[in-house]
């Protein structure tokens, strides 16, 4: 597992995105390959405001830096030691499907935006337990399946998870 934190621009925009990635995951969730220090390929996704409650640091231009960069950086810094203090309790493939399936609601708010909906979480959980040969692997894709909304990229996830299973020997 990788535990990436990034600081990027979207919408003239500065903000922090963390991610906590498997490499081998990201082509069968995201149908990418691996590249490093990409949070965007997590199995789990989020920003600070997801765990820190308030977030001291939000979105922010490059105008504000100059009037309340001090205020901005140290804000930053106490966010990401709480982001950083948070992601390192899942610092294995088999803690984060453990974490993933510890809410089988369909839809889960703690902590992250990426998995939140059932069937995307069970799928990724699938993907985890196969990595570690965990014979859960099976059943998990079969939930992830029969949860799921059907759709062209739901399909292609389930086919590259199943296959992942199979090439692990399940």
């Amino acid at each position: 597992m990788v535990h990436t934190i990034v600081l990027g621009k979207r919408h003239g925009l500065y903000g922090v995105d963390w991610g906590i990635v498997c490499p081998e995951l990201a082509d069968p969730i995201w149908d990418l390959p691996y590249v490093p220090f990409d949070a965007s390929l997590g199995v789990i996704l989020g920003i600070p405001s997801d765990i820190v409650r308030p977030a001291k640091a939000k979105l922010f231009g490059s105008d504000e830096l100059t009037d309340s960069g001090d205020e901005i950086a140290a804000g930053l810094a106490s966010d990401l030691a709480s982001v950083a203090e948070w992601m390192a309790t899942l610092s294995s493939r088999s803690a984060v499907c453990d974490y993933l399936l510890a809410n089988r609601e369909r839809s889960d708010p703690r902590g992250f935006f990426f998995p939140s909906a059932l069937g995307v979480k069970l799928l990724v959980a699938a993907g985890l337990a196969a990595l570690d040969r965990d014979p859960r692997a099976h059943e998990l894709l079969g939930e992830a399946e029969s949860t799921m909304h059907v759709n062209d990229t739901s399909r292609r996830r389930v086919a590259k998870v199943r296959e992942l299973i199979r090439s692990a020997g399940g």
